[in-house]
């Protein structure tokens, strides 16, 4: 994987490359690989895992409470694996998240959903010999795989080490007797007092590594015998040892290790800033990255001269790389092993979280219609933004005629119908989504007011000229009207017709119900125009009228309200 790779979309969004040295990572505790060469980094800021590829682009998994399924547990009190503290891959290459402040242990997949592995979400310690997903666990902060697809898990707070079988689901302690403190070496690894261990690591030959935290040591489970012993540390608290054996070295609170095909170990020396090798063949300890200070220096140069700050998790590759999550430089950082070159592989170096990005619809247009079956809009998101300096999809949704919605693009064409239509655009910078922005487009018809009755007509609000005819009380007093997209006069099935909504006089309202209910006619209809000729006409019976001046509001067919006024004497 490039240093210089590229992160993308969340899992469902549209992929929009965003380079991978401006995400936040911000604490990155853990990472692990793939045989592909794909990076998986847990990211508990952002709720989720970036998968880094190795063709240089990544997507955030898991992130916006993806949906959840159980496999082996309870489904009631389940949540997305919100807290990631660890990551791992099994050897189907299924992806296992330790979510920390939840007390879970979930798979997760490439859709970004999850399912429940072990734990019911409660904390505690109860379950062995059960179902794994209905099993309490504690704080739990390490996650490992063994080549049969058994789940190891550091179940910090309870000072355990439990195993899921991968045949049968079940959970039990292998090592770890629950109480807390360091006893136990050269007998059963369940007979031993563990101190909050949280890295864990499976070799190939199925022997399980633990970074025991709090002992400041590194132990090892005997796949065949299940004896304990430590590997690494046993000097006391602080930093010493180096090309000595490992057992006699002074570890400052290891968090993670990794073990290679030759049994070579990596031990994350979180509070010595510095990552250890203990040799395989001769249990000699060295440091292999960190001068012991805290801090960011030496991309691109020997790794025993870089600064590291808190790194708290590893992986190795097929081939001879050493992956770091250094989790206070919020960076993950890469050895090649060969040449003792450190690099960035990821994160920007800031932490805080990535700022969501910032959608904008652009203004509110009014346009007048050009064909009934859709007016032609063209619509704007080029003031949308993004804090991280990313490249942004936008996804524009609203009621879209001629095509489905939503639509894409920076400024799309898309086809409105007659009135009001809200249209809501959301940006996504491959790692958050925005909050949708909304701008409203209102189509118009063309009016053109046919005879003197409705020569005054104005839009509802404003003021009526007064210089009106008057009409004789009793006549039917005839309302005329031309519809328009464009030049074309639209005709009855084209359109909604036009209809009164509202009478007043002299003395107040006038009741529509009634006045259709005189003229014998439903109210459905009776205040409808009708096209005919060319024109929408409308023939006001004021038959049960009084004399005085009257109020007429008319509705168009785009949602808009005009008012006239006449006389009847």
């Amino acid at each position: 994987m490039s240093p210089c790779g590229t992160a993308s979309a969340p899992a469902g969004a549209q992929a929009t490359d965003i380079p991978a040295h401006r995400v936040k990572l911000d604490n990155p505790l853990s990472v692990a690989i793939d045989r592909l060469g794909t990076v998986f980094i847990a990211a508990p800021s952002a709720h989720g895992v970036w998968r880094v590829n190795p063709e240089g682009t990544a997507s955030l998994l898991g992130s916006k409470n993806p949906a959840v399924t159980s496999r082996r547990g309870p489904a009631e009190g389940e949540d997305d694996c919100g807290s990631p503290a660890s990551v791992a891959v099994d050897p189907n290459g299924y992806l296992v998240v330790v979510d920390h402040g939840n007390n879970r242990v979930c798979y997760l997949n490439t859709g970004g959903t999850t399912s429940s592995l072990a734990g019911s979400g409660k904390p505690g310690f109860a379950g062995d010999g059960g179902p794994a997903g209905y099993a309490l666990l504690s704080s739990p902060s390490g996650v490992a795989a063994d080549r049969a697809g058994n789940i190891f898990i550091a179940d910090t707070g309870n000072h355990r080490v439990r195993r899921v079988q991968a045949s049968t689901g079940i959970i039990s302690t292998i090592a770890g007797n629950g109480s807390p403190g360091f006893s136990g070496d050269g007998g059963p690894a369940t007979s031993a007092s563990l101190m909050s261990p949280q890295g864990l690591a499976v070799d190939s030959d199925g022997n399980l590594w633990i970074a025991d935290t709090g002992n400041n040591r590194i132990r090892r489970v005997d796949a065949s015998s299940d004896v304990i012993k430590t590997v690494a540390g046993g000097g006391g608290v602080g930093f010493g040892g180096d090309g000595g054996p490992a057992t006699r070295a002074s570890l400052g609170g290891p968090t993670a290790v990794a073990v290679d095909d030759g049994g070579n170990l990596f031990i994350a020396d979180t509070h010595n800033q510095r990552i250890r090798r203990v040799e395989a063949d001769t249990g000699v300890i060295t440091t292999v990255a960190g001068n012991g200070r805290s801090g960011f220096s030496g991309d691109d140069g020997q790794a025993t001269d870089a600064t590291l700050s808190n790194p708290t998790g590893l992986t190795l590759d097929e081939g001879d790389s050493l992956y770091i999550a250094d989790s206070l430089n919020h960076r993950v950082r890469r050895i090649d092993l060969g040449s003792g070159v450190i690099t960035t592989v990821a994160g920007s170096g800031s932490g805080g979280g990535n700022e969501a990005p910032v959608a904008d619809a652009g203004h509110d247009q009014i346009l007048e219609c050009t064909s009934p079956e859709g007016t032609l809009v063209q619509l704007d998101g080029s003031e949308s933004s993004d804090p991280e300096g990313g490249t942004l999809a936008l996804r524009w949704t609203g009621p879209f005629l001629r095509a489905a919605s939503p639509a894409a693009g920076v400024r799309p064409q898309v086809f409105l119908p007659l009135g009001k239509s809200v249209v809501r655009l959301s940006v996504n910078n491959g790692q958050l989504v925005s909050q949708p922005a909304r701008t409203t487009v209102e189509i118009r018809v063309g009016l053109q007011p046919m005879g003197e009755a409705l020569a005054n007509m104005v839009p509802e609000g404003e003021a009526i000229p007064g210089r009106r005819k008057a009409w004789k009380l009793g006549v039917n007093l005839p309302l005329g009207l031309r519809l328009l997209c464009g030049s074309r006069v639209l005709r009855s099935g084209e359109v909604s017709p036009p209809r009164i909504v509202a009478l007043a006089g002299d003395e107040g309202p006038v009741s529509l119900a009634a006045v259709c209910a005189a003229w014998r006619k439903p109210e459905g209809t009776c205040l409808l125009f009708h096209f005919t000729d060319g024109s929408w006409t409308y023939d006001l019976n004021t038959a049960n009228f009084k004399r005085g001046t009257y109020l007429a509001t008319i509705e168009m067919p785009d949602g808009r309200r005009f008012c006239a006024t006449f006389d009847l004497h």
